[in-house]
């Protein structure tokens, strides 16, 4: 099976790459420009992410130098023509990569200790490095010129509390109202951003202009919330997770954003859930006694197809604790919505615990099948949200 417009870490952590047009890039051991040293023998990688127009892929790149594992951040031309070494990270914990919405420069996070570090690198300047937050906890998403973070901020070794903050390129800061709490990742609806603050000792779903001024609530949320926007921003998939810990969230909701409107599609038990490219559905992912997590496509009808089970990877079990962060940026499903793509060992397949491989399963039906070995992958973006070809347009 040929699944173009993927990127994946192979058994070894190697990273792989198979362009839109069904040319496989190899983990690529020259850089012409930007290099730091002399390529490692021993190397791996992890977090691989695509840019915007799906003509690059950033990943974070541990190479042994001098004795010690050193951390870069490293960007591969999908051709295989191309590779700079964005930064260096010094003794740092790689987390999280995020690209810029004009494909420009990186947002990169990293845990130094119990402080979580946000930068930016950018592309056209190797080496160059600005710190943007610190703190925990440290969840963001990018909105055309600027940053929206869910950050505890650390100021002169001192915790602030949690703030909402719009962060623009020039470094000037806005703090929305009401202090947010139990979720994860903010929402970017256009110029409105949705999130869950503290109102009175009681959490609630709000709606505020990334410009500063008055929100409105769209519900309570009596636990732990998890919120994805529909891929035309018209719906909040919405669940709460009672307990407070993210172990199980209890259904999926679809909200108006604007009205405060819901229906609920599932009432199952869920570890994570991210939308069809075409926003027709969802997949969902559930934790199973055995230890295996099972996957099923949700229409909007309620309707469910069970697509089967596998044994996750250290990786991807990463990724579902954090998935509001991750499924915009580290897509899972092909742009067409035809494969979800999962590391692991299936079940019912041979030695299911032995080497973890890469899971082609077709999300309308068929045979599920093993493409690659391998610990993680991610697809190339589906479409370009309509508030970033504004900025794309802009540029050209």
């Amino acid at each position: 099976m040929s699944l173009d417009g993927l990127a994946w870490l192979d058994a070894t952590r190697r990273l792989r790459i198979r362009g839109a047009d069904g040319t496989e890039t190899p983990a690529f051991d020259g850089l012409t420009w930007g290099a730091w040293a002399e390529p490692a023998e021993q190397e791996v990688h992890s977090w691989p992410t695509w840019s915007p127009d799906g003509t690059r892929v950033a990943s974070f790149r541990l190479a042994r130098q001098d004795g010690a594992m050193a951390c870069h951040v490293r960007v591969t031309d999908v051709q295989g023509i191309d590779a700079l070494e964005v930064c260096e990270l010094t003794e740092r914990l790689p987390i999280y990569l995020q690209w810029s919405t004009d494909g420009t420069s990186l947002n990169i996070l990293t845990q130094d200790g119990d402080l979580l570090i946000l930068e930016q690198a950018w592309l056209d300047a190797p080496g160059v490095l600005r710190r943007r937050l610190t703190g925990s906890p440290l969840f963001f998403q990018g909105a055309r010129d600027a940053l929206v973070a869910f950050v505890g901020e650390t100021v002169d070794d001192r915790q602030r509390p949690p703030a909402l903050i719009v962060l623009d390129d020039d470094g000037r800061r806005l703090q929305l109202a009401g202090v947010p709490g139990n979720f994860c990742a903010p929402v970017v609806l256009g110029d409105e951003v949705a999130y869950v603050r503290i109102d009175a000792g009681r959490p609630e779903l709000h709606v505020a202009p990334l410009a500063g001024g008055p929100t409105r609530k769209l519900r309570s949320a009596d636990g732990l919330a998890a919120l994805l926007p529909s891929p035309d921003g018209a719906k909040l998939a919405w669940s709460i997770a009672p307990d407070g810990t993210g172990q199980a969230y209890h259904g999926i909701e679809l909200i108006d954003p604007w009205t405060g409107l819901s229906e609920t599609v599932t009432r199952e038990h869920l570890v994570a859930f991210f939308w069809l490219p075409d926003g027709s559905g969802l997949i969902t992912a559930q934790r199973t006694s055995d230890g295996t997590v099972a996957w099923s496509r949700v229409g909007l009808d309620g309707h469910t197809r069970v697509l089967g089970e596998v044994f996750p990877t250290r990786d991807l079990r990463f990724y579902l604790r954090f998935f509001e962060q991750f499924a915009l940026s580290h897509p899972l499903l092909s742009p067409d919505g035809a494969h979800l793509v999962v590391p692991g060992g299936w079940v019912d397949r041979d030695d299911p615990r032995g080497t973890p491989r890469l899971w082609a399963i077709p999300v309308e039906g068929g045979e599920v099948e093993a493409i690659a070995e391998g610990v993680f992958a991610t697809f190339a973006p589906a479409t370009v949200p309509p508030w970033q070809e504004e900025v794309l347009d802009g540029d050209s």
